[in-house]
């Protein structure tokens, strides 16, 4: 079964994803167009550099 769905899909079929009805998991994929799940994909012209978490952000001293 494929979804397209980000993330409301869940609530519906994690319940019986673990119970082999359907499969045996719920697979998170990337379709690399307007909703994935990765960041650092989307075009961020205006962000302020470095942000949490497209970039590897430092602990700050203390």
């Amino acid at each position: 079964m494929a979804l397209k769905s980000m993330q409301h899909v869940r609530a519906a079929f994690e319940p019986i994803a673990g119970q082999g009805i359907v499969c045996d998991n719920v697979i998170v994929c990337d379709s690399g167009v307007l909703c994935t799940p990765d960041l650092t994909k989307l075009p961020y012209r205006r962000a302020r550099r470095p942000i949490f978490p497209l970039d590897r952000v430092l602990p700050l001293d203390r």
